[in-house]
């Protein structure tokens, strides 16, 4: 029974830390397009 908890555990946090860096990367995008918009 742990052993499967363990197992969902580091999938939960890999998927966590997948969604941070696209939401960084979502921001990050988002900000160049603004830059990019503004200084134009």
């Amino acid at each position: 029974m742990q052993i499967t908890i363990k197992k969902n555990k580091s999938l939960w946090l890999k998927l966590q830390a997948i969604s941070k860096e696209t939401m960084n990367f979502i921001e990050n995008e988002s900000h160049l397009y603004f830059d990019y918009t503004t200084n134009k």
